[in-house]
């Protein structure tokens, strides 16, 4: 009762705050049961018992205060080994959870400097609120268990744009970004997969730092958008390589693995490209092509009709059956699909530009000794969170250089595949833009290239 009241009296002098043992949020919500250390009058530190309950959602940290709190993150884990074990989404990882303090010198930060300049874009989106970051906190508390279109998300399960623009600007990667393959074009995480993955991660010592995440389905506005809505979003589109490339502002969560195809999304396609008011075109063209007693149902959304035929093996023959639309009587352009999207994570187009910036810059970084020691202290860049325990992402020794991969990268994005017209040139110019700006910003750091 006594430490409570302290914490009570004590909220306005955050950044003199003895607790040396909180995660930095935007609501100062205790430090997820580990000890406190206080000083003592002679300057040491001792360890008091497991903190209390955290104070209410309301006590807010300003964007000043969360810059001189300290800078105690949790540990990295075991990098390809697999970080600390996890149960299911709502356990973290029992036993004690051991600090990593970050010790970066004037001279690292000053090093740091023009990875940092690189977020500036970033900031001003997320500040302005075109890309809304969720708040790490209401994942980790259970209050949703399914993801929705940003449109409706309820205004807690985000952070204030300019306290997640703060957390960005700080330069610790507290910062998530999410990059994973929709499963469907309406809903990209059916089978909940994803979110209870994301959740695990969060909850995990690997986690811990996290304190706001992007998750496009609920970042970004989605279909249908007013006028006002698309010009935000074309506008968080263009920093989209940025987002996941930072190398200093972001912590990339990836999940690669496809669950399995649920029942009744085997059995049902998708056709697009038709107008709503089709239907008895629609209806036709499936009869010409020998697909009959269909459920028929249009998705406004998506602009995507909604096929439901009897069972699994009729909607594949039908799918091979549905080779032109165009000639069984539908527009130009229109294609049937599979509704449940079971591609793999490589080859996606968006999944490439994603992975392929994300460590860009670790990769770079080998051949800058000094500026890859001051990138050292601060989290791991990558996490593979499709397992039960997250595993860290390292990049292979590349003794060739920045070219060989560069290209490799843009291949994948050449052969991947894509739903949408015209994102392929989209994506390979947002990673063309990207590679200039990091190979600038690296011979700003004014480090001799080694070797």
């Amino acid at each position: 009762a006594a430490l409570r009241a302290r914490q009570a009296q004590t909220t306005s002098r955050v950044g003199r705050q003895s607790s040396r043992c909180f995660r930095s949020t935007a609501r100062r919500r205790g430090c997820a049961r580990q000890c406190t250390s206080l000083p003592t009058a002679g300057g040491a530190q001792r360890t008091t018992a497991p903190c209390p309950p955290p104070p209410p959602s309301s006590a807010r940290m300003t964007s000043r205060a969360l810059r001189r709190a300290s800078r105690q993150l949790t540990p990295r884990g075991a990098g390809l080994r697999g970080g600390g074990a996890t149960g299911d989404a709502g356990a973290p990882a029992p036993g004690p959870q051991k600090a990593h303090r970050i010790s970066l010198t004037p001279e690292d930060r000053e090093r740091l400097a023009p990875l940092r300049a690189l977020d500036k874009r970033i900031i001003e989106v997320v500040r302005k609120g075109h890309i809304r970051m969720l708040d790490a906190d209401y994942l980790r508390s259970g209050k949703i268990t399914k993801m929705l279109r940003r449109q409706d998300m309820p205004k807690e399960a985000f952070l204030a744009p300019e306290v997640a623009a703060a957390h960005i600007e700080e330069g610790l990667r507290k910062a998530g970004g999410l990059t994973y393959g929709w499963q469907c074009c309406v809903d990209p995480d059916p089978t909940g997969a994803v979110i209870k993955a994301v959740i695990r991660f969060l909850k995990s010592p690997e986690g811990q730092h996290i304190t706001c995440l992007f998750w496009d389905f609920s970042s970004l506005w989605q279909n249908p958008r007013s006028e006002e809505q698309d010009t935000e979003f074309g506008l968080a589109l263009d920093v989209m390589a940025y987002l996941y490339a930072s190398p200093v502002g972001t912590t990339v969560l990836r999940f690669k693995k496809m669950p399995p195809v649920p029942p009744e999304m085997a059995k049902t396609l998708a056709v697009f490209k038709v107008d709503a008011g089709a239907e008895a075109d629609l209806r036709a063209a499936l009869e010409r092509a020998g697909v009959a007693g269909a459920a028929l149902e249009y998705v406004g959304a998506k602009k995507v009709w909604q096929v439901v035929l009897a069972s699994a093996e009729v909607a594949e023959a039908a799918l091979g059956e549905l080779g032109s639309l165009e000639e069984l009587g539908l527009p130009a352009g229109a294609f049937a699909c599979t509704w449940f999207n079971a591609a793999a994570y490589d080859g996606r187009g968006w999944c490439s530009l994603e992975s392929g910036v994300s460590t860009e810059a670790i990769a770079r970084a080998r051949f800058y000794p000094q500026l890859k020691k001051a990138m050292d202290e601060l989290p791991a860049k990558m996490w593979e969170i499709d397992g039960e325990a997250p595993v860290e992402v390292v990049e292979q020794d590349d003794a060739q250089g920045h070219g060989p991969r560069v290209a490799a990268v843009r291949a994948q994005i050449e052969a991947a595949k894509f739903t949408g017209k015209g994102d392929r040139a989209t994506v390979l110019g947002l990673f063309n833009e990207f590679v200039t700006h990091i190979g600038n910003a690296m011979i700003a750091t004014g480090e001799a290239v080694r070797g």
